[in-house]
């Protein structure tokens, strides 16, 4: 379930200049994406960074495939646990 994903893109920055950017997403939600910008390391330090994350994900994917959900936030009922 988990899964390696790296992104090409092109970002506009508020005074309008745009930068290209390769991203390693560790995170993303409604608003934000975000991650490693692969262009600001070495080619050896990209190839590191790729197969330190593949390995993290192979080595969690047995937990994930048995404890992993995904929760709708609506329904997230707010309350302190065990008090």
């Amino acid at each position: 379930m988990t899964k390696f994903l790296l992104e090409d893109f092109k970002y506009e920055k508020k005074k309008g200049e745009i930068t290209e950017y390769s991203l390693l997403v560790l995170d993303t939600n409604e608003k934000h994406k975000s991650g490693i910008d692969l262009k600001k390391l070495t080619e050896e330090e990209q190839k590191t960074v790729i197969e330190i994350q593949k390995k993290y994900e192979q080595d969690l994917n047995p937990f994930v495939k048995k404890a992993y959900r995904t929760f709708i936030i609506e329904q997230i009922i707010n309350e302190s646990v065990g008090g």
